[in-house]
């Protein structure tokens, strides 16, 4: 495609209802028929906001109320609830389309090689690029790998959508929340976590760590370490072993920014998956995925 030619983004609130009314959960797999065009740029920006409201705690309850919404809360037996509920959707999307924009933007780009990040970047409109930019000024020139960028930016969306509101929310039903406190926001969880990053020398503290962590896999099992700062390196890694880095970078990662920036992030409890059933039927919701998995890279 040439480079002038730029592809069309939907607006949020529109790539959200059609995501929501695209599919639903059975409980195994995440079931979402979408049809985004040929553009693979395109693509991946929808395939990650589709993989946020299908993973991701808190967006999980936003895809529960907008399919509810589409469906004119037909389902609802309470139509008093509804002004409620109508209240809570527009308080989620005013905390989190900049993160859904954010993270859609950039890992959309981070799929490519790196020597195509430019190019890429350069497709979005302006105020794209911008939701790039928020991610790739402070992390790029520090992380030398695409890979490394890539599990960096995947541990900061989960940990932007993972809050304690998903818990209090639900567990307050049949009362409907309506707002959302500080730490229960995406946009300002991923704020605090980048201004966290950015301090002092925290990221190379961080890749230190994480070059210790790759190294401990290597050699445990019988791999030579390399330099986890190399694209070429990634590349050429044994597959069995980058996997098993990946796994264990993105653990170590949802617990480090969250203890850093000070943020609880959702743990799965039992109780809340079976409140998310019972939440999810009152809008006559398919059965849904629970968040335990969220620790997957990709």
């Amino acid at each position: 495609m040439p480079l002038m030619e730029r592809p069309i983004f939907r607006a949020f609130r529109e790539e959200a209802n059609v995501i929501s009314t695209g599919g639903y959960h059975d409980g195994v797999s995440t079931n979402i028929f979408l049809n985004h065009g040929k553009d693979p740029l395109v693509n991946l920006h929808e395939n990650v906001h589709d993989r946020i409201f299908s993973s991701c705690p808190d967006a999980r309850i936003l895809a529960v109320l907008l399919f509810g919404e589409r469906k004119e809360f037909a389902a609802l037996e309470d139509k008093r609830a509804i002004p409620k509920f109508s209240e809570l959707i527009n308080a989620m999307y005013s905390a989190s389309e900049f993160a859904h924009e954010v993270f859609a933007t950039y890992l959309s780009i981070k799929v490519f090689h790196i020597s195509e990040h430019s190019a890429q970047a350069m497709r979005y409109p302006r105020d794209y690029q911008k939701y790039y930019e928020f991610l790739s000024v402070p992390l790029d020139e520090r992380l030398g790998s695409s890979y490394l960028q890539y599990l960096v930016a995947n541990a900061l969306m989960v940990n932007s959508f993972s809050t304690p509101f998903y818990r209090r929310f639900l567990r307050s039903l049949p009362q409907v929340i309506t707002s959302l406190k500080f730490d229960e926001n995406p946009n300002q969880r991923l704020i605090a976590m980048m201004d966290v990053l950015g301090s002092g020398d925290r990221l190379d503290r961080l890749l230190a760590q994480l070059q210790r962590i790759a190294d401990e896999i290597s050699g445990s099992n019988g791999f030579q370490t390399w330099n986890l700062q190399s694209e070429d390196a990634w590349i050429a890694a044994n597959g069995q072993e980058r996997q098993l880095i990946e796994y264990a970078i993105s653990n170590f990662l949802f617990g480090w920014i969250s203890r850093e920036a000070r943020l609880e992030m959702y743990e799965f409890d039992e109780r809340d998956s079976e409140c998310f059933i019972k939440f999810a039927n009152l809008f006559g919701y398919g059965p849904g995925l629970t968040p335990e998995n969220r620790t997957a890279p990709f």
